[in-house]
């Protein structure tokens, strides 16, 4: 009867160390936003370039994503894209079309949701001045670890 509750004293002792060291020192709120703020991706800054407007067309020196934003524009695969109609774009998903370029995305000034994972992205840049966007993956990227970025309203 003496073994089994020292072995029970024993146990219950290494299972609290365990616990204890486990957890990690508490972190106010302060550090909290200073981690967050450290590891928060940000965009470079651009200068607003001038936005077309109405039915001038838009052209995209990548191939695939000007395929991408035919198809999410319900557009034929020689249709011309209009300023207009990218301005009425929310959601674009490609995700593994071969997409190496992303110029031309900057006219999608409503953009709220971008889906891009698995292409040959390594230049977002053309993202930075896409204020409405709020969901971003470009995981599987070159030089990228995955990357779902949130972006407060």
């Amino acid at each position: 009867m003496k073994k089994k509750s020292i072995w029970l004293v024993v146990s219950c002792l290494m299972v609290a160390v365990l616990v204890m060291t486990s957890c990690g020192p508490a972190v106010t709120e302060e550090e909290e936003e200073e981690l967050v703020t450290e590891e928060a991706v940000s965009l470079p800054e651009e200068e607003p370039a001038e936005m077309p407007t109405g039915d001038e067309t838009i052209t995209f020196p990548d191939e695939n994503l000007a395929a991408a934003v035919r198809e999410a524009l319900g557009k034929g695969p020689d249709d011309e894209i209009t300023a207009a109609e990218l301005g009425e774009l929310r959601k674009l998903i490609a995700d593994s079309r071969n997409i190496r370029d992303l110029t031309g995305i900057e006219y999608c000034a409503n953009l709220t949701e971008l889906e891009l994972d698995g292409n040959k992205i390594s230049d977002i840049s053309p993202l930075a001045s896409l204020a409405s966007l709020t969901q971003v993956a470009l995981g599987g990227n070159p030089n990228k670890r995955h990357l779902t970025v949130g972006f407060p309203h």
